[in-house]
């Protein structure tokens, strides 16, 4: 039996499992970009998990559907029940890495993401955990360097943020990231969002067979990003 959630709109995650080593993968799905009813469960749960008022066409959907944390908790629950031997490891990408993130802090299992978003808000606000009682690499979020999520994400991560450097930089970005804040509204953050955060970008890094560099404190972090 493989726990799997696959709704045709709402929280959408896959396991994983190779009995012979005991290990498993939970990986959660990111943002439907799409024009119908599952971009649009998304977009209401982004906004949920954000905090932001949500758009009025989320009145079709329930509060069960949106909330798509306590089903992400639900699935892991469900699957540590079903494979209780196993070693589970929690990924995803963008929505889905926000999700892994949070599933993996509570469960105190390895979290593996990628382009998340702030994580230390929702953990504060949902969860009872303590994010500096998590170790340190427990969890770790790799980011294209340019991807606007880093920089908005940037102090709000609960472990290891690591990037793969020296990547052509797409149109936008010294707009969008290299002047303060990220200003998503913008045509620069747009552009630069369309061309470094999208799934098929990351799975284009892997392919790549580099590395990304992780840094082992915050302020060598924060002192590479200054520069």
């Amino acid at each position: 039996m493989w726990p799997e959630a696959t709704p045709e709109e709402g929280m959408r995650a896959l396991t994983f499992v190779q009995l012979s080593s005991g290990r498993g993968v939970l990986a959660f799905r990111g943002t439907d970009l799409g024009k119908g009813r599952s971009a649009q469960a998304d977009s209401c749960a982004n906004a949920e998990l954000a905090g932001h008022p949500r758009p009025k066409y989320c009145d079709q959907f329930t509060a069960f559907q949106i909330d798509y944390l306590s089903r992400a908790l639900e699935l892991a629950q469900k699957a540590a029940q079903v494979h209780p031997t196993v070693e589970w490891l929690y990924t995803g990408h963008s929505l889905g890495a926000e999700l892994a993130s949070v599933v993996g802090a509570v469960r105190g299992a390895p979290v593996l993401s990628f382009a998340a978003p702030p994580i230390l808000p929702l953990l504060k606000k949902r969860t009872s955990v303590d994010p500096k009682q998590l170790p340190y690499w427990k969890s770790v979020s790799l980011y294209n360097e340019f991807d606007p999520l880093r920089f908005s994400a940037f102090g709000e991560l609960p472990g290891a943020n690591c990037s793969w450097l020296n990547q052509p930089k797409a149109a936008g970005c010294d707009a969008c990231e290299l002047h303060g804040p990220v200003r998503w509204g913008t045509l620069a953050c747009k552009e630069c969002f369309s061309k470094t955060h999208m799934f098929g970008a990351y799975l284009a890094l892997l392919k790549s067979g580099s590395r990304p560099t992780c840094k082992d404190q915050e302020a060598r972090d924060a002192q590479t990003i200054l520069v």
